[in-house]
């Protein structure tokens, strides 16, 4: 799907039909069912990639404390993290990726009603959505934490 910008409209039938025949997400990568501990990547985006997060040094910051601290719960293993004015990224460890994206959930619905509040702007949406992709190899683990520093 990262060609998707790349592709004609007949690609983008063609692969929307495949990715629907094999009863993957449209446009989104396909959650597998994992059992046991696993490495991921998560990141989220403010929506339209607007700078919400970074509106100033004390909310980055505050946001920053939260989302370690959330991670660190229940026995989940924090790697590398990173926060920036539009989006967040962070490796992470856990043998329950649901209840940690539930915890991800809340915590941006916190943040927003907060957000919201202090900017004077009650119904705007502040973010995209929390995307996860599990590290497959020891390399992409490396590749990952890289980028992410």
């Amino acid at each position: 799907m990262y060609d998707w910008r790349k592709m004609d409209d007949k690609m983008r039938e063609e692969t929307l039909a495949f990715r629907k025949v094999s009863h993957l997400p449209l446009h989104s990568p396909p959650h597998y069912e994992q059992t046991g501990w696993n490495r991921y990547h998560l990141t989220a985006a403010c929506f339209e990639h607007k700078p919400v997060i970074g509106i100033d040094p004390d909310r980055m910051s505050t946001f920053s404390e939260a989302l370690k601290g959330l991670f660190g719960e229940d026995d989940n293993d924090l790697f590398a993290w990173c926060v920036l004015p539009n989006h967040w990224h962070a490796l992470i460890g856990t043998d329950d990726l649901k209840g940690v994206i539930a915890k991800v959930s809340h915590l941006h619905g916190r943040c927003s009603f907060k957000w919201n509040g202090e900017d004077n702007l009650r119904g705007r949406k502040c973010w995209c959505c929390c995307a996860d992709r599990r590290i497959r190899s020891d390399r992409h683990f490396y590749v990952a934490r890289n980028y992410i520093h």
